[in-house]
This record gives structure tokens, C-alpha cells and sequence, in this order.
């Protein structure tokens, strides 16, 4: 999306001719869609993705389809820096103790990801060989189980997340307190399930899909079986956790006649402990595009006891479907915390609860999964650009407070970079996301690493550097042997392309000019590599016979030659 951007700046002025361009980004699903389009809707010919395309699993790849790699991108597992360096690698090849007392080993570094993310393991398999030819996915996974012992035993302790036996020792942390993901539609979503081999993401939200290959659930879901205790109450001095559901909240998502996923909980809800709740170890950290950062990141404190009856959604508004808080909806209304000012969209913490009855047990922090904007108490929860209500705002976990021994608060209007905030305010915490959110030094005070990962043959690590993602264009995707050294052992194995693509081909007489522009500056590594320093990607390798440093200041014809990105046909999975 930044790097689109860049290229449609007037104040950097890399592609003049694609200036009239607007670009709301959206991820890959959404930019192929839109180049599926009908023809007599249809206004998208180019689009950036993060992938190649798919064009349908029953659509041919058609004879017109084009694509240019104009970069590279590490997929970053990160966490805090943390106190030692044993708690750098993620586990590989380690066997750990589970807590029926017997063992798990794993395969590579994919199968602790799978398991934590995905509740996917391999125990239902009778063998798997030493070697797999399917790279990138490497090892078969058995059934979706993600309350299953491996999972618990792998997220319940802090050290079987790593390599080194020893890391728990030299830590605090005992447990995996989230496992943050970037949202279904996300590019980076699609590379991370298509990377690790897991099941793909079905119909865009909200349409009710079969897939989920997320404990979670799909976006803004908290179905995570295995819970956490929010932290703190939010405000003040205990700090802690700024959204929370009510507890076991992840077993009362659905009416019982309903399918289709709501938001509220369905049924009564008696909290263990006052004020208290629970979050799932997966959580979707989606902020919205397209929204205002003063209305997605409003911190304003919400008054206490003030509250008053807002309308819900027509979505909302079914037999049976209760309000955040867990109660009865009033004539359709629930009731909800609100500003000095009035506005609906303020922060609120645990303890701020309406004071009448059962309700003065929930935990407060319900509301603020609810993104909520303005005074006008009709129908305000906010929508993002996809026209999706907010109903689960987890990227507001740590708006002003963060988690003990935690650094700053993040407020970040990238969801990839809220992502690497978010595991340093929270250091028990991992995430995945693009490598940027690492490697930009104004994230999280610059207190955020990538974990190291086994290499693609198994015998070594390797951190997401340029020039390991980079072996990503001189090994093949898809191995036919595992041979172990030479690229397999140096090749970061969480690599991705980053292209331009079009459906009917660039030079498509119906492709608009402002389009076409676009592809010619994108293809243009004199332009296009300036974007992609700007955003903290990767540069293609240097072209051999340059006479020059980089692509980017090339000036003879000669050089610039050397650095037009070549045009790839059908470039579909």
C-alpha cells in the first residue's frame, strides 16, 4: 500500500503520469477481485499484490495475464528484543514433553507456526519423511484441533515456542500471551497460510466461509479456545490490556439458530470475577483504512458512569443477539459509555460500568472492541473501506497502557506496524508480519526483533536479510530434490514477491493510460526502488554489467536498460 502510495505522491514526483490515480489499497484478494470485475463495473486493470494471481480455483489463467516483480519482502515472526538470546530462534527440529507425558517433535520451524496459529499439528500421521519435496509447506498437517495437548503444551509454556531448551530460564515470560495475525484480506495473510502450507481463507468478510485455518476464527472473531486473563484494568496505574470480551466469550459468539457471525455474545454471561474477562491467544490485529486515526485511535477517557442507550445494527438486531456487555438489547439499543463531549467512541476501562444490577460485574473494556464515533447515538459503530463494522477492535489492545515490562503504548494507522508495536507493549507476545515491522527503527522505541528460522534444508537459521529473501529469485519456490547447502541453507524460507499484475495484460488497449503509466514507472527500477527503500522492503538483486552503484540512481540509457523489471506472462498460482 506505501509503496503504491509513494509512487502516486506529486511531492516525490516518481510516476507524474499516474498522479490522477487514487489508491485505497485493500490487500491482493480485493485488487484481483477488482480486475475480475464485470466489464460494465469494472475500472481495475493493474493491481499491486503481494502475490501472483489466483484468478478463481476453477478459472483457466488467462493467455493475457502479466505480472512484474518489482521487490521483495521477508515475512517477519517478531517479538521483543527480550533479556537473552536463547529466545531468538523459533523451535525446528526440538522435541518437547507434553502434558499427558508423552512427546512431540518437530518437523521445521512451520509446524510450531501452524500450531499456534492454526491448531494444526501432525500427530495423526504414521510416518513423515525425513525430507519433503513440497517447499514452501513442507511437512502434511493433520486435523484442526486448537484446544488439542500439543497446542496447550506449546502456548501454556513460554519455551517450547523456541529452539533453545534454555530460553525459558532466562526469561520472564511463562506463557504465550497473544499470537497476533494481520487480517483475511491482507497480502500477507495469503503469503503466511500459503508459506506454512495451511488451508486458505474462503469468501471475503463478512460472507460466513468454511475455511478458517485461524484459532480465532476469521476477521474481528475471538473464538480462540484456550483463553487469557485480561491485564490490569485499562487505566491508571495497573496499566494492562485495553480490550477484553466477556469471559469465555469465545463459547457464546452465535445465536443457536444463527450461523452467521454477530459480534455480541448470545447468552447470559456471569463473570468469575468482577470486572474481569478473557481474550483468545490468537488475535486479528486489523486497523481500518480508510479511517480517520483520530477516530480508529480515539483515547479520549470515557466519563465515568456516564452511559446512555445507542441503536445496534440492523445485523444486530436478531432474536436472541445481546449486547457487548452480555445483556438483553433495550428496544433494540444497548447501553454504552460515553466522553465529557458526548462522543461514543471514547476509551473505556474495566471498572467504568453502568451501575445497575448484574451490570455492574462486566469488565468495561467490552465496549472499546466496538469502534464507535460522534454523539448521534443511531448507528454509529465505525465501518472500514471493505464496509465491515469494527466489531472487533483488538488492535486497540495497548492505545495508552501496555503490559508489565512492556515499552510504549501503540497507536499506529498500519496494521503491520501495529503489529510490531503491540509485542514489545506486550512481551510475552509474538506476531507475524511484513519485515518492516522490525526493521523500521520508530516502531516500539526500536525494540522489536525477527526470529530467526530453520533453514529451508534444515541444518542451519536464518534472519530475514536482504540477501537471504533475495535467494528467494535464485532458488526455485518448489523443490524437486533437498540437497542440503547452497541456497536451501541460506535462502530465508518466510520469503515473498511483491508484483504488478494485470489480468489483460499491460498493453491491453483497455487498459486506461494513468494505469498504464503506473506500470511502466513500476517496472522501472530507476523509480521503483526509491518506493521501496522509502518502505522498508526489499530491492531486487543488481543486474549484472551495471555500471552504476543501484538501479535507483541510473542514468545512462544503457544502465536503465539493465534495470526495466521483466514482464512475466500468466503469472498465476
Amino acid at each position: 500500500f506505501q509503496v503504491t502510495q509513494d509512487m502516486l505522491n506529486p511531492m516525490l514526483n516518481l510516476c507524474p503520469g499516474a498522479q490522477s490515480l487514487s489508491y485505497i489499497g485493500g490487500g491482493s484478494g480485493n485488487g484481483e477481485n477488482a480486475m475480475l470485475a464485470t466489464p460494465a463495473t469494472k475500472n481495475v486493470y493493474v493491481a499491486p499484490m503481494s502475490r501472483p494471481l489466483k484468478v478463481g480455483a476453477t478459472t483457466t489463467c488467462p493467455a493475457s495475464a502479466q505480472g512484474v516483480v518489482v521487490g521483495l519482502d521477508g515475512l517477519s515472526i517478531v517479538r521483543r528484543n527480550g533479556t537473552t538470546v536463547n529466545c531468538n530462534t523459533a523451535a525446528y527440529s526440538n522435541t518437547i514433553t507434553l502434558s499427558d507425558g508423552s512427546s512431540y517433535t518437530f518437523k521445521d520451524f512451520r509446524d510450531v507456526l501452524r500450531v499456534v496459529y492454526g491448531g494444526f499439528d501432525h500427530s495423526s500421521e504414521a510416518t513423515i519423511a525425513s525430507c519433503f519435496t513440497g517447499e514452501p509447506g513442507r511437512s502434511v498437517i493433520g486435523t484442526q484441533n486448537c484446544n488439542s495437548i500439543v497446542r496447550q503444551s506449546i502456548v501454556n509454556n513460554w519455551g517450547n515456542l523456541f529452539q533453545d531448551s534454555t530460553c525459558a530460564a532466562g526469561e520472564t515470560c511463562t506463557a504465550l500471551k497473544h499470537a497476533f495475525r494481520r487480517g483475511d484480506q491482507s497480502g500477507t495473510t495469503d503469503a503466511f497460510l500459503t508459506l506454512l502450507g495451511l488451508p486458505k481463507i474462503g469468501r471475503i468478510q463478512p460472507s460466513p466461509t468454511t475455511d478458517k485455518p485461524f484459532c480465532n476464527g476469521n476477521d474481528l472473531d475471538d473464538k480462540d479456545p484456550i483463553r487469557r486473563s485480561c491485564t490490569g484494568t485499562g487505566a491508571g496505574t495497573s496499566g494492562g490490556e485495553q480490550v477484553c470480551q466477556a469471559r469465555e466469550a469465545a463459547a457464546m459468539a452465535y445465536p443457536a439458530s444463527n450461523t452467521t457471525p454477530l459480534g455480541p455474545p448470545s447468552t447470559p454471561w456471569e463473570p468469575a470475577v468482577n470486572n474481569t474477562g478473557d481474550l483468545g491467544v490468537v488475535l486479528d490485529i486489523n486497523v481500518p483504512e480508510g479511517v480517520a486515526s483520530a477516530i480508529s485511535h480515539n483515547v479520549n477517557t470515557c466519563n465515568f458512569g456516564a452511559f446512555d442507550l445507542v441503536h445496534m445494527p440492523s445485523s444486530f438486531q436478531l432474536a436472541g443477539t445481546r449486547c457487548p456487555n452480555g445483556t438483553p438489547q433495550v428496544l433494540l439499543k444497548c447501553l454504552y459509555p460515553k466522553d465529557l463531549a458526548g462522543n461514543y467512541g471514547c476509551l473505556n476501562s474495566s471498572v467504568n460500568v453502568p451501575t445497575i444490577g448484574e451490570l455492574k460485574k462486566i469488565d468495561g473494556r467490552v465496549y472499546n472492541l466496538y469502534l464507535r464515533q460522534g454523539n448521534n447515538p443511531d448507528d454509529n459503530i465505525v465501518k472500514d473501506k471493505n464496509n465491515v463494522l469494527m466489531t472487533g477492535s483488538f488492535y486497540r489492545l495497548h492505545e495508552t497502557k501496555v503490559m508489565p515490562g512492556g515499552g510504549v503504548p501503540c497507536t499506529w494507522t498500519d496494521s503491520t506496524a501495529q503489529i510490531g508495536c503491540l509485542v514489545q507493549a506486550s512481551p510475552c507476545s509474538i506476531g507475524f508480519a511484513g519485515r518492516e515491522a522490525a526493521d523500521d527503527p520508530t516502531i516500539g522505541n526500536n525494540d522489536v526483533r525477527s526470529l530467526a528460522l530453520g533453514s529451508a534444508d534444515g541444518t542451519t537459521t536464518v534472519l530475514p536479510t536482504d540477501a537471504a529473501v533475495q535467494q528467494l529469485l535464485s532458488t526455485a519456490e518448489v523443490y524437486p530434490t533437498c540437497t542440503a547447502g547452497g541456497p536451501l541453507s541460506t535462502r530465508y524460507p518466510l520469503a515473498r514477491r511483491l508484483f504488478l499484475n494485470s489480468i489483460v495484460g499491460f498493453n491491453s488497449a483497455s487498459v486506461p493510460n494513468d494505469q498504464f503509466a503506473l506500470y511502466q514507472c513500476e517496472a522501472d527500477r530507476t523509480k521503483m526502488d526509491q518506493a521501496i527503500d522509502l518502505e522498508h522492503f526489499i530491492k531486487l538483486p543488481q543486474p549484472a554489467g551495471l555500471s552504476v552503484a543501484t538501479c535507483s540512481v541510473a542514468t545512462s540509457a544503457a544502465d536503465k536498460a539493465l534495470c526495466a523489471s521483466p514482464v512475466v506472462s500468466q503469472p498465476c498460482l
